[in-house]
């Protein structure tokens, strides 16, 4: 049988009066972390370093991949630039549209103006001809904003 004092628990003492670190959170950051494993090997290699088999292959990998990333590039700026093409020809449509629209309802607004103030240039009672120009001014205007809109649509 085992006894109470044979059996120990593996734990860490505690200690009253020691003192531990405490970490706090945001005190590492990623700029202090190292990405490259080989980050801090010397830069410059000898003649005889750079004819060994290991350093050729390890410059036609970075070679490759140096080749690989420019091709990913290039794609990317294709897009980029087909969709800067496309992102300008939107911008004038909506300028366009936008110049349309002002001139629609200034067309609308001038029309229905002219047409309201028929009534109000009666002269002595008797109809004239500023009425009828005024009027048939409007109607064209009227009528000529709301065709230019159907047919824009």
């Amino acid at each position: 049988m085992l006894s109470s004092s044979s059996s120990q628990i593996d734990e860490e003492p505690i200690s009253v009066g020691s003192q531990t670190d405490e970490h706090k959170l945001g005190n590492v950051s990623s700029d202090n972390v190292k990405r490259d494993a080989l980050s801090n090997l010397k830069r410059e290699l000898t003649e005889e370093e750079l004819n060994t088999p290991g350093a050729i292959r390890l410059l036609l990998s970075k070679v490759d991949d140096y080749d690989n990333c420019q091709k990913d590039l290039q794609k990317y700026m294709a897009k980029y630039h087909e969709r800067d093409k496309q992102c300008a020809v939107l911008e004038t449509l909506a300028k366009s549209n936008t110049a349309f629209e002002i001139l629609y309802s200034f067309s609308l607004s001038v029309g229905s103006a002219l047409i309201g103030l028929v009534p109000s240039v009666n002269m002595d009672g008797s109809q004239s001809y500023l009425q009828w120009i005024l009027g048939s001014i409007g109607i064209v205007a009227l009528v000529g904003g709301i065709i230019a809109k159907i047919f824009k649509a």
